[in-house]
Formats: C-alpha cells, structure tokens, sequence
C-alpha cells in the first residue's frame, strides 16, 4: 500500500480562518481588507485581491450613477424629440418625414 504524505506541517503553513476572512472581505465589499503577514504569500495575494474588489466595487458604484444620470439626460432628450414631431405632423397625421419621400410612395404604387 502507498504511504499517504504527512500533511501536518502544511496546516501550519496556512491559516484557514485568515482565507476566509479575506474571501469574507471580498463578498462583503464594505468589510475591511485582512492583516495578513508579510511572510505568508496566499495571504497576501487574497488580501490584494479584496483591495482590489473594494476598489472594482466603488468604480462600479460611480458607473453606475453616471449611467443613470446619462440615462435620465437620453430620456429627457426623447420627450423633446417627440413633442417636436408632435407639433410638425400635418393635418393628414402624416410626419414631415413622411412627406419628404415621395420615391418611396412611387416604389409602392
């Protein structure tokens, strides 16, 4: 039978309660990024990467608040377009637009 590998020097190496609770830190992007010890190199790539997602989590913030407020602006400007095509249409309720393209009635004619 093969002999298993002593794994007990590897549980000392790594500290399970730190990783999770820098993956704690990252699902929670308010939380705060771990104190890890210089010298433990997992430690220390989890907490840069929860820096990082705290960081990707405030960009996405401010994104998003742009893109609403670009958004409210486009709508603003949609209204506008339609209450201008509101007061052009003719009589007939035909759009100016439709008016100036007299090929394309010929072309279904």
């Amino acid at each position: 039978m093969a002999k298993k590998p002593d794994l007990s020097d590897l549980t000392s190496k790594f500290d399970l309660d730190k990783i999770l609770g820098g993956i704690k830190s990252m699902i929670n992007p308010e939380g705060e990024s771990p104190e890890v010890d210089p010298n433990d190199a997992l430690g220390l790539k989890i907490a840069q990467l929860s820096a990082l997602f705290q960081e990707m989590a405030k960009s996405h913030a401010e994104l998003a608040k742009e893109f609403a407020k670009a958004n409210e602006i486009l709508n603003g400007l949609f209204k506008d377009i339609e209450s201008i095509r509101g007061s052009e249409q003719s009589p007939k309720g035909e759009s100016e637009s439709e008016e100036k393209l007299p090929e394309e009635k010929k072309k279904n004619e």
